[in-house]
């Protein structure tokens, strides 16, 4: 698509966005794989006065960042795991790069709502949650944190891309450890909400 290809679809929501105070989430897989596209989509939305946000696992070079920041409004940044070793385990990545990235932004000013997609037995420990936690309390601009519990039915997302579903065999949390995964990040006084 091009830019204003995807300004046609983005303009037909425009009286939504106004009456709702909302806007425009560019997302992926990872929006950031393609900066230059994103860059120029991101500045024509705030040309035209629409609300940005963008989703993310912070895994970019700075300078990707530096093209993006000035037209984009809100972070929603995953932060997976806080053992770096763990995190590499699990994506491929350490997260040193991703927790700079995350702190830069909040220098500059930027929204951001730190996001905890949960994976039972990977990154859902109490001990994980409250070095989230700690480290999000740290920053100035975090307004909330969104935890996002494992969805099973997520694995049927994967044949369509033609690659194996490795997590069949993990439960989804249950109520209760949900409300204790609340009640740890509450504690720290930012604000906190499940599965958004």
């Amino acid at each position: 698509m091009t830019v204003e290809q995807v300004m046609d679809i983005v303009r037909r929501d425009t009286v939504y966005y106004k009456n709702t105070g909302g806007g425009v989430t560019f997302s992926g897989g990872e929006a950031l794989a393609q900066p230059e596209f994103l860059a120029a989509c991101l500045e024509r939305c705030k040309h035209e006065g629409i609300h940005t946000a963008v989703d993310t696992s912070g895994f970019a070079q700075w300078s990707v960042f530096e093209t993006i920041l000035p037209h984009t409004d809100l972070f929603l940044y995953d932060l997976k795991q806080m053992d770096s070793h763990k995190h590499e385990q699990m994506t491929g990545v350490g997260n040193a790069v991703i927790l700079e990235n995350l702190r830069r932004i909040d220098e500059r000013g930027k929204s951001i709502w730190v996001r905890v997609p949960l994976i039972p037995g990977y990154n859902d420990s109490i001990e994980n949650l409250r070095q989230v936690a700690g480290f999000a309390k740290t920053l100035t601009n975090v307004e909330k944190m969104s935890l996002l519990p494992y969805n099973g039915a997520a694995g049927a997302k994967y044949s369509f891309i033609g690659r194996k579903y490795t997590l069949e065999h993990l439960d989804e949390q249950t109520s209760l450890e949900k409300a204790d995964f609340m009640k740890l990040l509450s504690s720290v006084g930012i604000e906190v909400e499940v599965g958004r």
